[in-house]
């Protein structure tokens, strides 16, 4: 036996199995990727996104005066994109939140015509 044996635990000389082939060697190493460039930021047009600054939120809201029979459209374009739209029972509900150390939540809820019934909640901490 000229061959060399791998060590086992302890040291000692590894035993081979009579009927197992011997075990297949490591794989490679993956190729390294290639660095992927960050895709670019969404275009939102003349949209702000105030989600971090919730005093600005509110300042905006207040600007607009009063919301009622406003477009979506009208309002999005003052004070910048909804946090969540969903249904409600009249029409839509769509709601604005900004969260910092302070927070401002408004709640707007839309007719069948997409037109603003009025505020349905609001708060500021």
């Amino acid at each position: 036996m000229d061959r060399p044996h791998r060590a086992g635990p302890a040291g000692r000389p590894a035993r081979r199995c009579p009927g197992r082939p011997p075990a297949a060697p490591p794989p490679a190493p993956a190729a390294p990727r290639a660095p992927v460039a960050p895709a670019a930021p969404a275009r939102r047009g003349r949209v702000p996104n105030l989600s971090g600054q919730p005093w600005r939120l509110q300042r905006r809201f207040q600007k607009l005066g009063d919301l009622r029979r406003r477009t979506p459209d009208e309002i999005t374009a003052a004070t910048g994109r909804p946090s969540a739209v969903s249904a409600a029972v009249a029409g839509t509900l769509v709601r604005w939140r900004a969260i910092a150390s302070t927070g401002y939540h408004i709640a707007l809820e839309l007719d069948a015509d997409e037109r603003c019934l009025g505020v349905t909640f609001e708060s500021s901490v």
